[in-house]
Protein backbone atom coordinates (compact mmCIF):
# COMPACT_ATOMS: atom_id res chain seq x y z
CA UNK A 1 0.00 0.00 0.00
CA UNK A 2 1.29 3.28 -0.39
CA UNK A 3 -0.13 7.03 0.27
CA UNK A 4 0.46 9.62 -1.80
CA UNK A 5 -0.58 13.32 -0.64
CA UNK A 6 1.27 16.38 -0.97
CA UNK A 7 2.42 17.20 3.22
CA UNK A 8 2.90 13.47 3.98
CA UNK A 9 5.09 10.50 2.72
CA UNK A 10 2.90 7.83 0.51
CA UNK A 11 2.64 4.49 3.02
CA UNK A 12 3.01 1.14 0.35
CA UNK A 13 1.68 -2.42 0.77
CA UNK A 14 2.00 -4.66 -2.44
CA UNK A 15 -0.07 -2.86 -5.20
CA UNK A 16 -1.64 -0.76 -3.19
CA UNK A 17 -1.05 3.25 -3.09
CA UNK A 18 -3.08 5.24 -0.40
CA UNK A 19 -2.69 8.97 -0.26
CA UNK A 20 -1.27 10.98 2.81
CA UNK A 21 -4.36 11.81 3.99
CA UNK A 22 -5.31 8.76 4.11
CA UNK A 23 -8.72 9.17 1.75
CA UNK A 24 -7.64 7.60 -1.43
CA UNK A 25 -6.33 4.45 -2.06
CA UNK A 26 -5.18 3.14 -5.58
CA UNK A 27 -4.21 -0.22 -6.76
CA UNK A 28 -3.50 -1.51 -10.33
CA UNK A 29 -4.77 1.87 -11.78
CA UNK A 30 -8.52 1.47 -9.55
CA UNK A 31 -9.21 4.26 -7.32
CA UNK A 32 -11.61 3.68 -3.64
CA UNK A 33 -12.53 6.78 -1.27
CA UNK A 34 -11.86 6.37 2.37
CA UNK A 35 -13.96 8.70 5.18
CA UNK A 36 -11.56 10.51 7.36
CA UNK A 37 -12.44 7.60 10.20
CA UNK A 38 -11.72 4.87 7.44
CA UNK A 39 -8.47 6.35 6.62
CA UNK A 40 -7.02 7.07 10.01
CA UNK A 41 -8.07 3.61 10.81
CA UNK A 42 -6.47 2.21 7.22
CA UNK A 43 -3.30 4.29 8.03
CA UNK A 44 -2.64 2.72 11.35
CA UNK A 45 -3.12 -0.74 9.78
CA UNK A 46 -0.73 0.00 7.39
CA UNK A 47 1.49 1.51 9.16
CA UNK A 48 1.48 -1.11 11.95
CA UNK A 49 2.75 -3.85 9.34
CA UNK A 50 2.51 -7.40 10.11
CA UNK A 51 1.52 -6.84 13.97
CA UNK A 52 -1.48 -5.79 13.26
CA UNK A 53 -3.83 -3.64 15.60
CA UNK A 54 -5.60 -4.83 18.99
CA UNK A 55 -9.60 -4.80 18.51
CA UNK A 56 -9.38 -2.44 21.28
CA UNK A 57 -6.70 0.08 19.59
CA UNK A 58 -9.17 1.03 16.87
CA UNK A 59 -11.66 2.49 19.81
CA UNK A 60 -8.16 4.39 21.29
CA UNK A 61 -7.21 5.22 18.16
CA UNK A 62 -10.83 7.09 17.70
CA UNK A 63 -10.61 8.66 20.63
CA UNK A 64 -13.72 6.60 22.25
CA UNK A 65 -13.97 5.22 25.43
CA UNK A 66 -13.33 1.43 25.11
CA UNK A 67 -16.46 -0.39 25.65
CA UNK A 68 -18.59 -2.92 23.83
CA UNK A 69 -20.24 -0.69 21.70
CA UNK A 70 -16.74 1.15 20.42
CA UNK A 71 -15.71 -1.98 19.84
CA UNK A 72 -18.63 -2.65 17.86
CA UNK A 73 -18.18 0.85 15.73
CA UNK A 74 -14.58 -0.29 15.59
CA UNK A 75 -15.61 -3.56 13.67
CA UNK A 76 -18.03 -1.88 11.41
CA UNK A 77 -15.21 0.34 10.40
CA UNK A 78 -13.10 -2.48 9.16
CA UNK A 79 -15.89 -4.30 7.47
CA UNK A 80 -16.59 -1.24 5.30
CA UNK A 81 -12.52 -0.74 4.66
CA UNK A 82 -12.48 -4.69 3.72
CA UNK A 83 -15.44 -3.60 1.52
CA UNK A 84 -13.52 -1.04 -0.61
CA UNK A 85 -10.06 -2.80 -0.61
CA UNK A 86 -11.80 -5.87 -2.24
CA UNK A 87 -13.29 -3.91 -5.05
CA UNK A 88 -9.62 -2.92 -6.04
CA UNK A 89 -7.04 -5.47 -4.97
CA UNK A 90 -7.05 -8.86 -3.83
CA UNK A 91 -5.08 -8.50 -0.18
CA UNK A 92 -7.16 -8.34 2.74
CA UNK A 93 -7.73 -7.47 6.34
CA UNK A 94 -7.75 -10.17 8.55
CA UNK A 95 -8.94 -10.87 12.34
CA UNK A 96 -5.85 -13.02 13.69
CA UNK A 97 -5.00 -14.24 17.16
CA UNK A 98 -1.30 -13.00 18.28
CA UNK A 99 -0.82 -14.36 21.53
CA UNK A 100 -4.26 -14.69 22.71
CA UNK A 101 -4.83 -10.90 21.98
CA UNK A 102 -7.11 -10.53 18.48
CA UNK A 103 -6.01 -8.27 15.80
CA UNK A 104 -6.10 -6.88 12.75
CA UNK A 105 -3.71 -7.05 10.03
CA UNK A 106 -3.32 -6.66 6.43
CA UNK A 107 -2.83 -10.03 4.70
CA UNK A 108 -1.65 -10.26 1.50
CA UNK A 109 -3.08 -12.56 -0.66
CA UNK A 110 -1.81 -16.10 -0.92
CA UNK A 111 -1.56 -18.32 -4.76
Amino acid sequence: MKIVHEDFEPLAYGTLVLDGAGHILRSNGATVNFTSTEAQILTALVSSGASGLCVIDIPVLLGYDVSNRSVQLGRAHISNIRKKISLISDISISLITVEDERRYAIIPSVI
